[in-house]
């Protein structure tokens, strides 16, 4: 069983493991943080200043469709600011970051709001040792079956969100989370994935 949080395998959020701290030009050494990390903390976080549920709301491109007919001005104003902000993370060095050219390049190519992550489970599922695949991150619940006895899991997120879509319209909580199971005759271990509903007690003691 291979479990992992899974920024790791997305090239946004991709620690440099050669690499964990700056040194270079600082008074001390400093968290040698991911693009994304960055990224949410100098321009998302403004964003959620005034919408703080942005990154909780799907699918992304018809929230994106929505805010341009409903805030035109401000929709437009951000798109801008993301386009400057590359612009200026490719072009303007700075000690705090650590990013090639080629590493920024890889970041837009593999852009994504909830990104897959069933292709890098895949990759890990060749090794024969490896049944089972758990990841998290995406905040989007999934199962993926590669041949036999090869399982790919994403737990999902507990957190409200909100969607757009017809099927689904209004705010959805969904407590997904994945147990392992190992077969009493032996065996290799398999995966399920639940949905939480909580704990009713049927009884309990009475105060006297």
């Amino acid at each position: 069983v291979h479990i992992e949080h899974g920024n790791m395998h997305e090239a946004a959020n991709r620690f440099d493991p050669r690499k964990f701290f700056l040194k270079k030009n600082l008074p001390e050494p400093i968290l040698n943080l991911p693009f994304g990390s960055h990224f949410f903390l100098e321009f998302v976080l403004k964003i959620k200043a005034k919408h703080p549920h942005v990154d909780k709301v799907r699918p992304f491109p018809l929230m994106v469709r929505w805010s341009l007919i409903n805030e035109t001005f401000f929709t437009l104003k951000q798109m801008l600011g993301l386009v400057w902000y590359f612009i200026r993370t490719i072009f303007v060095k700075d000690p705090l970051r650590s990013w090639s050219f080629q590493r920024i390049l890889k970041v837009l190519l593999e852009s994504a709001v909830f990104p897959d992550l069933s292709e890098a489970a895949r990759r890990i599922l060749k090794d024969p040792r490896v049944n089972v695949v758990i990841f998290g991150h995406t905040h989007v619940y999934q199962y993926r079956q590669f041949g036999k006895n090869k399982e790919y899991f994403n737990t999902g997120t507990w957190t409200e969100l909100t969607s757009l879509d017809v099927a689904s319209l209004g705010k959805i909580t969904k407590l997904t989370y994945v147990a392992l199971e190992y077969p009493e005759e032996g065996g290799s271990p398999r995966g399920r994935l639940y949905e939480w509903k909580g704990y009713h007690k049927v009884k309990d003691d009475v105060a006297v």
